[in-house]
């Protein structure tokens, strides 16, 4: 049986110019491409009982729901009419039993086949042969759908439902030990188009619709874009206050849903939408404000409760502090002044017990270096008053102690003589003011003995050193 396809709703300029149609309006060919260019929405053929119609909403989107299986609906590419779903044959092994499995699906456009037919290439598959997959600008152009040529072969393909039947063809002795489930592609397309011609009185009608309603589809897009995106700003600035206080969430909203009508003014229902798309998101306006004004005051009461909660536990100035640092920006429980008052009066207390604890020179730079930016108790230049006590304290004490050692050391010099054990040996000869040492131990750079002046020469306890080939005492009590 011979089946003639028919043609597809694209169009390909060049091959048109296969056609043996005689020429047409070049200008109406352009506007007709130009107007299919503009097609980016996909449209849905519906079976009711035994007809087909189209769904009453156009789809931006592929939905593939069952794809090539279902048996009441199928999106359909609004430029293409071919199936918007993934349609390509599938192959089964009868002696696996594994086309059972598709018995069940009672398609209108799903058969089964011993081997592959025309109707069952995919429009991928057509314009990769080099086949016209559809019809031309021209076609369109003249009014009507003009038929292919006969396939070179095409075979009559079995409904699914009636597939379990052939699954014993083996155990019969046939040949074939594979079937092929296929869409058919060509009476999806016939379905389609007079779906559509039923619809628009013609293709060119239905061409010009849906180019006008993928204009006003992409206008309203970028519309709820844009809204959309002004809202979540919205919310992301209203959070940002509430997180001021307390971390809360808001509700979120989806963008809004298009739904651009199949057929009708497409002018008005693009009116319509455009009010509904602000209406949409002028109404979430309003509930995230909502909302967002009843989260702040309850945000600001749980801040306030903390905020109160901080400031009683507070123990000394550096706790105080804490709570200064943290509140300060955001006082919503108005304490700072107070917190600042005590945090005064801890450090005049903590002041006090320090600079009364103060006993050394040590403590006292401790205390000065602590507490000079912040002398809440006016104690460190007190502070500094007893490290200047102090100092010149010692530093007496040290002038008293020298002279004393060195008074000492003079009366050991004056009765200094031979045989008296000096700081680096004893006294083997005397010419005053010189006395010649016998070193007791071996020093580099030195003999065995050493003239030294009187005033060079210390006790015996003060110990012998070598410093820069100079004999000096290891522990010089004058020091």
């Amino acid at each position: 049986m011979n089946k003639k396809l028919l043609a597809s709703a694209i169009t390909l300029t060049a091959l048109a110019g296969c056609s043996s149609t005689p020429d047409i309006n070049e200008e109406a060919s352009i506007e007709i491409q130009s107007k299919i260019n503009l097609i980016k929405l996909n449209g849905t053929l519906i079976k009711q009982q035994d007809n087909f119609t189209l769904a009453p909403t156009l789809s931006a989107k592929n939905i593939n729901n069952r794809g090539m299986f279902d048996n009441t609906r199928w999106q359909f590419n609004g430029k293409t009419l071919f199936p918007s779903f993934k349609s390509k044959r599938i192959e089964c092994s009868l002696s696996e039993n594994e086309c059972v499995q598709y018995t069940h699906v009672n398609s209108p456009f799903l058969k089964i086949n011993t081997t592959q037919s025309d109707y069952g290439d995919t429009y991928q598959e057509r314009v990769a042969d080099g086949k016209k997959p559809g019809m031309s600008v021209r076609d369109v152009a003249e009014g009507g759908v003009l038929l292919l040529g006969v396939p070179a072969l095409v075979l009559i393909g079995t409904p699914i439902a009636l597939l379990a039947g052939t699954s014993n063809l083996i155990s019969h002795g046939s040949i074939w030990f594979n079937n092929w489930v296929e869409f058919d592609h060509d009476s999806f397309y016939e379905q389609t188009v007079k779906a559509i011609q039923a619809q628009f009185g013609s293709l060119e009608n239905y061409i010009s619709y849906m180019a006008s309603a993928s204009v006003a589809y992409t206008d309203l897009s970028r519309s709820n874009k844009r809204l959309y995106a002004e809202w979540n700003a919205l919310k992301a600035e209203k959070l940002i206050t509430l997180d001021q206080y307390k971390t809360m969430q808001l509700t979120s909203i989806d963008a809004y849903t298009i739904e651009i009508p199949a057929f009708g003014d497409i002018q008005a229902s693009k009116a319509s939408l455009e009010t509904e798309i602000k209406d949409y998101y002028s109404s979430s306006t309003t509930a995230l404000l909502t909302e967002f004004n009843a989260k702040l005051s309850k945000s600001k009461q749980l801040y306030i409760k903390e905020q109160v909660a901080a400031y009683e536990a507070v123990t000394d100035s550096s706790s105080i502090m804490r709570f200064i640092k943290k509140y300060e920006k955001l006082d919503e429980a108005q304490l700072i002044s107070k917190a600042k008052v005590k945090w005064s009066a801890f450090v005049k207390k903590e002041q006090n017990i320090a600079f009364n604890n103060i006993e050394t020179i040590r403590d006292a730079n401790i205390f000065i270096t602590k507490y000079e930016k912040i002398d809440e108790a006016n104690l460190v230049n007190k502070a500094r008053e007893l490290v200047k006590k102090a100092t010149l304290r010692i530093q007496k004490e040290n002038r008293d102690k020298r002279q004393v050692k060195l008074a000492k050391l003079e009366s050991w010099r004056k009765i200094l003589k031979v045989g008296d054990q000096t700081f680096c040996g004893r006294v083997i000869e005397a010419k005053y003011p010189m006395f010649q040492i016998a070193i007791s131990h071996p020093l580099q750079g030195f003999s065995d003995t050493i003239w030294l002046e009187k005033d060079k020469i210390f006790e015996e306890e003060s110990g012998c050193n070598n410093r820069n080939n100079q004999l000096t005492p290891r522990f010089n009590p004058l020091n």
